[in-house]
């Protein structure tokens, strides 16, 4: 699961938990575990379009209807279909409107800009914001902005830290000195390039860094030809996507939680990293709200480009100091970033939304 289907999966869990009948569209019914209505949404934008999203919306008869990311064209269709039946509606960017992400749109992306997702944006009742690069002034629409944050779940008692099972999969000595990255394999968004060479950069010979997470549009390649280039092919590592249990098994064994990302929303992964009590290396654009900067509670890259001395500098730290600063992560992270706080603020801008259509 992305970081957009945990959001999904984490709001909806606290909005039903609230006692709130919520409903998911998706091409998949949702196997959630708690009270949900599943909507199969029509793959098909043809079928969607010729009387699809009317059925969809008459069977799910929703007060409120949140979409989540954009550049979706069934959101387009559903969103006319709800204005229509005077059906408000949100949408959640995921991190798509930074200007970061907007430079590398092609000529097609730039014209479904202007003519799908710019009135789909205008025609919401507010954007629902987890950092700057949710703004939707980066595309040129002036609408209401609701900040709700992501949260972070973490097992309440998670797998012991170092307990070798991530290096003794990799075939690697315990005392392998352990970089990683939870996320897909997405290599401009999350600067995985620079972390690749930050680790050649930094002359740390112990040192190896763990990419976990599914391949994205070639990636995974791109970095392996990299780490070639750079002379660090054996210390880099894509051991593929990992889910529920041994990803949390994963992230424990790692020496350094590492996220030089170039654009943002407000990554789920560092949050986990950090409530786990990982020391966290981190570009500023990946420091959730720069509230780990401003607590003094994750390295920050004064040159992610250049992350090569950040490697050295956070390897010549102790076991203590690296303790402390995880635990300085750790409590910042979960005094103010909770799944039922921002499912709260939610459901009242909801309210108030639907009051006003």
């Amino acid at each position: 699961m992305n970081g957009v289907g945990q959001a999904v999966f984490a709001l909806t869990r606290e909005q039903s938990r609230l006692g709130h009948s919520v409903g998911v569209a998706a091409p998949k019914q949702p196997q959630a575990g708690f009270p949900v209505i599943g909507h199969t949404l029509p793959r098909s934008l043809a079928a969607l379009a010729l009387g699809g999203a009317d059925a969809l919306l008459a069977r799910a008869r929703p007060d409120f209807l949140h979409l989540h990311s954009i550049f979706i064209p069934q959101w387009a269709i559903l969103a006319r279909r709800a204005r229509a039946r005077g059906i408000a509606y949100c949408v959640s960017p995921h991190g798509g409107l930074s200007s970061e992400a907007a430079a590398g749109w092609n000529p097609a992306k730039r014209a479904y800009r202007s003519l799908v997702e710019q009135p789909l944006l205008r025609g919401a009742s507010f954007i629902h914001v987890t950092g700057p690069a949710d703004e939707p002034r980066a595309i040129g629409v002036d609408a209401r902005a609701v900040f709700a944050p992501n949260g972070v779940d973490v097992p309440p008692k998670g797998p012991a830290r170092g307990n070798g099972g991530l290096r003794t999969a990799l075939g690697l000595p315990r005392d392998a000195l352990l970089f990683g990255t939870l996320g897909r394999i997405a290599v401009e968004q999350k600067g995985l390039d620079r972390s690749v060479k930050a680790l050649a950069a930094s002359g740390l010979c112990h040192a190896h860094l763990v990419l976990i997470g599914k391949d994205y549009r070639g990636g995974a390649d791109r970095l392996r030809c990299l780490a070639r280039a750079l002379g660090v092919a054996e210390r880099l590592h894509l051991p593929g996507p990992s889910l529920g249990p041994a990803r949390w098994a994963q992230l424990c064994d790692l020496d350094f939680y590492v996220q030089l990302s170039r654009w943002e929303g407000m990554s789920v992964s560092v949050l986990e990293a950090a409530g786990l009590g990982l020391p966290c290396l981190l570009s500023r654009e990946a420091d959730p709200a720069g509230l780990l900067g401003a607590e003094a509670a994750a390295f920050l890259a004064p040159d992610p480009d250049d992350a090569g001395p950040l490697f050295v500098r956070a390897a010549a730290d102790g076991t203590e100091a690296r303790a402390a600063l995880g635990e300085r992560a750790r409590s910042a992270v979960l005094r103010e970033y909770r799944w039922e706080k921002s499912a709260a603020a939610l459901l009242e801008a909801y309210r108030a939304a639907r009051d006003t259509v």
